[in-house]
């Protein structure tokens, strides 16, 4: 073999290997790219998730005094059925929208929920008879105290959005049984 073929087999090999590295990292690159994309969108996904629980919290942090029996409630039920209803909708989607959001969350709105229907319930049974005022007022301490550990669950969540591993942990199907009566 003279000088000549061994320039140009060495040209042609460095050739194929540059092609090569450049076709796997570019493949890797590629991969990594359409990840964070991907990533990028779930995070969305979870932001907007925690808007209607962010209405939630906003709603419960307004509260008045009877002026009768200085008896605190909160404002949601001094605006009527349709600011009820308005706010029970919020707790609603919060709920709809629990897959993007972490159980601790989840369980403070669905406590909420579950005292918010007991007024939709009264509401059904006798429309012109419900005093909403006087329901708000009977659970003003459990609504506070719920809306603060809402407020401190949903703020622990939303700084580690990022943080996938959790969902991953989420529990799984048939772990907590709902029992019909």
């Amino acid at each position: 073999m003279n000088d000549y073929e061994i320039i140009l087999s060495s040209a042609v090999i460095s050739a194929v290997v540059s092609v090569i590295l450049s076709a796997v990292t570019t493949y890797w690159l590629k991969g990594l790219e359409f990840r964070n994309e991907y990533y990028k969108e779930i995070i969305k996904k979870r932001i907007e998730a925690y808007i209607p629980i962010e209405q939630v919290i906003a709603s419960l942090k307004g509260a008045a005094l009877d002026t009768e029996d200085n008896k605190p409630y909160h404002l949601i039920f001094g605006y009527g059925e349709e600011g009820f209803y308005n706010f029970f909708s919020y707790v609603k989607i919060g709920i709809q929208n629990s897959l993007w959001i972490e159980e601790k969350t989840i369980e403070y709105l669905e406590k909420i929920n579950a005292i918010s229907f007991k007024a939709m319930l009264l509401s059904s049974e006798d429309p012109t008879n419900i005093d909403l005022i006087q329901f708000g007022k009977k659970y003003y301490n459990e609504l506070a105290l719920l809306r603060k550990d809402l407020e401190v669950s949903a703020r622990k969540d939303l700084l580690t959005l990022h943080d996938f591993t959790k969902i991953k942990k989420k529990k799984k199907p048939g772990v907590n049984k709902i029992e019909y009566q």
